[in-house]
């Protein structure tokens, strides 16, 4: 797995933002890769659709963002030593950062988990930049929670499906866990396993048809490990359950600091719109750490 070369971090000046903001920052650093931070601002036409908007609230808005992004932009010099690049387009959120892609062509989109009105800590919603562009995911995007930009050290990759995507998975997370450990969690179960109890099949049968995928997950398990770097630390997690509850499950237990998913090719529709509805988003929405969305 090569490490990102480009980096592309949008920020709406939150604190969700600047967490966002000191991750990509700490990453750029680590990795020596090119920074963009990028800040969509409305334009006047979509500002003037409120009733009470005023030219002058608006124009302090504006000139209120090329101020905070100039802060940014000096705290990140100032902590990580770095000369990044800043953008601020006058456009709706998720359009703006859409174009911004098209671009900078990164290799790796990071923005805050939350936004503007982020709930109170503690909680693990997402906020509605970041389920639209889950939508429309076509790169990594890494979503921060954690507001603390120091080095992952304990991640986990959930690994289902078709092999060269889980290959991928594991990639990622064995890289942004550095020096540190890789927790890989492959959940099993007997497949259609409500259908089976509604036709009466007995836990014996069910549990003849679970060992048989328990099988098959250690030798996918086994084929991961022997396609990664030898001086990595993978530790694999072979556990039953259904998908989500089982990976959130070993959050908990492990608390990894870094969670990297993709997308169920049983849960949701192959086009891209389809991760907005499957495991992958799902597990985004729920999961208490960063998490780090691989298409």
């Amino acid at each position: 797995m090569n490490a990102p070369h480009r980096i592309l971090v949008a920020t709406d000046f939150s604190p969700a933002g600047h967490a966002a903001v000191a991750r990509a920052g700490q990453l750029a650093q680590q990795y020596g890769a090119e920074l963009t931070v990028f800040h969509a601002t409305p334009d006047w036409r979509l500002f003037s659709h409120r009733a009470t908007a005023h030219q002058e609230h608006y124009a302090q808005i504006t000139s209120n963002a090329d101020e905070l992004m100039r802060a940014e932009i000096g705290w990140l010099e100032s902590r990580f030593h770095l000369h990044p690049r800043s953008e601020i387009h006058r456009d709706r959120a998720t359009l703006g950062i859409v174009r911004a892609i098209e671009s900078v062509q990164p290799d790796l989109l990071v923005i805050g988990a939350g936004g503007e009105q982020v709930l109170p800590s503690g909680s693990t919603v997402l906020g509605g930049t970041a389920l639209k562009l889950i939508s429309r995911l076509t790169l990594p995007v890494l979503l921060v929670r954690n507001p603390a930009p120091d080095p992952y050290q304990s991640t986990m990759a959930a690994v289902f499906g078709e092999p060269g995507v889980t290959q991928s998975l594991v990639r990622w997370a064995d890289l942004l866990a550095g020096s540190g450990v890789c927790h890989v969690v492959r959940a099993y179960e007997a497949p259609y396993l409500h259908r089976m109890r509604l036709c009466r099949l007995s836990e014996a049968q069910i549990t003849e048809c679970a060992e048989e995928q328990r099988h098959l997950a250690q030798e996918e398990c086994a084929a991961l490990g022997r396609n990664v770097h030898p001086t990595s630390r993978l530790v694999f997690h072979i556990v039953r359950g259904t998908p989500l509850p089982t990976v959130l499950d070993q959050v908990t237990l492990h608390a990894p600091q870094l969670l990297v998913i993709g997308q169920h090719p049983h849960l949701a529709d192959e086009h891209p719109g389809g991760w907005a509805a499957g495991l992958g988003a799902r597990l985004a929405y729920h999961s208490p750490t960063d998490v780090l969305l691989v298409p």
